[in-house]
């Protein structure tokens, strides 16, 4: 969230290594195998994160941890996103869905905000739009860390409804909506948040065919 991926990276590192050293893997050792594959994923390492993945499943059918299962399938869905393979995201999200539980920690990430995103990929932006009508999201709703990732992924629907039906009070939304998580963001110093609200402010510019604007904010982004 802070942006720190090589950090992020390092300390996943460091917990494998410390892991390997006791006499059994210890319980959550796949989570850490999966957590570096996400990082790695994100970098477009995808190689790398395809081995990694295929290591945390092999180590978590070995330990008890609950939850692992559902945590891998999602992990599984982004990486064949990232590879352009959208049918398959979908369908390990699905299965996912079916395998999570509750858990104590909250989900900053739903599955369905992540099934919204590959289908606005896909140009089904009209079920994304449905999917943001059922959990009542709207451009001037009271900004929190935890929906974050669901605001973001309205900003995409409202834009993806621009393009198709040249809606001005979508990408109005959308923009308005950015500048506000821009603000939240860069408050909680959260880098790796305005590097992505930087992306989706020029793609809504690029869809208003302000092609200057949106390169200026790339350079930013970068």
């Amino acid at each position: 969230a802070l942006g720190r991926l090589r950090k992020a990276i390092s300390a996943y590192r460091q917990a494998l290594h410390l892991a390997a050293k006791q006499a059994a893997l210890p319980i959550g050792a796949s989570d850490l195998y999966r957590g570096l594959s996400e990082l790695l994923c994100e970098q477009g390492d995808l190689a790398a994160a395809a081995e990694y993945l295929a290591t945390a499943q092999k180590v978590g059918e070995l330990t008890e941890l609950t939850g692992w299962p559902h945590r891998l399938g999602v992990a599984q869905a982004r990486l064949k996103e990232a590879q352009g393979d959208l049918e398959a995201a979908l369908a390990l999200l699905d299965e996912a869905e079916r395998l999570s539980i509750r858990e104590a920690l909250p989900d900053v990430r739903p599955i369905a905000a992540l099934k919204a995103r590959v289908w606005i990929r896909q140009g089904r932006w009209r079920e994304a739009d449905r999917w943001a009508n059922e959990q009542g999201l709207f451009p001037d709703d009271e900004l929190s860390y935890l929906r974050e990732f669901e605001h973001l992924t309205l900003a995409r629907v409202l834009i993806a409804r621009y393009r198709s039906d040249r809606d001005e009070e979508s990408i109005r939304g959308a923009l308005r909506l950015l500048e506000r998580l821009w603000h939240a963001a860069q408050d909680g110093g959260r880098s790796g948040s305005m590097i992505e609200i930087l992306l989706l402010q020029a793609l809504a510019r690029r869809a208003q065919g302000d092609a200057p604007a949106a390169i200026a904010l790339l350079e930013r982004a970068l």
